[in-house]
């Protein structure tokens, strides 16, 4: 068995979901391999790590961890799919949420939204509705001199307003949005 099928092995054997995110996380970013992303998804991993978030959602590590590991799936349209439908949007705004002050979850977390939100119309209302405005912008305020934050945060945004236009550009509008986006491009000259 090599070692990536060793690490997935413990998702089949039910070990505590942190300790296989700090595994996974910590294994030179295993997920990113297009064959560990398949199974990861057939181990039933994201269900495991969708939980951690709402389990353990006040451990910064399993924050970290874990939004690297749905940043990466991501990447795969049949994932992105897995992860709305298992309440994926929901979380990754709350993890956002509650950790604004960390730039590696805020990086993670705006990739995710943004690449949930990429030609969706569906999931950019989610985010939306489920409040996912307000914590992008206040990350990219929060992170105005990281330019991987900004860079996800003004993208997510990009998306959200072009596929939920109404709705998202008010909401991007009234929560200080343009404001932060001008700032920015004030500061990065």
């Amino acid at each position: 068995m090599g070692a990536n099928h060793f690490i997935l092995w413990f998702w089949k054997v039910s070990f505590p979901a942190p300790f296989i995110c700090s595994i996974v996380h910590s294994n030179s970013n295993i997920s990113l391999i297009d064959e560990n992303r398949e199974l990861i998804g057939s181990a039933g991993a994201m269900e495991q790590i969708i939980q951690a978030i709402k389990v353990h959602g006040t451990s910064l590590h399993v924050a970290e961890s874990a939004t690297l590991i749905l940043r990466d799936l991501t990447e795969n349209a049949d994932k992105k799919v897995s992860i709305v439908w298992l309440g994926g949007i929901a979380c990754v705004i709350g993890v956002l949420r509650a950790f604004l002050d960390s730039a590696t979850v805020c990086e993670n977390a705006c990739a995710i939204l943004l690449r949930l939100a990429y030609n969706n119309d569906t999931n950019s209302a989610s985010i939306g509705h489920e409040g996912g405005i307000p914590p992008i912008i206040t990350a990219m305020t929060k992170h105005h001199e990281n330019a991987a934050v900004c860079q996800w945060a003004c993208c997510a945004l990009w998306n959200l307003m072009l596929n939920n236009m109404t709705d998202n550009r008010k909401m991007i509008a009234q929560y200080g949005g343009i404001t932060a986006i001008i700032c920015l491009l004030y500061t990065s000259r």
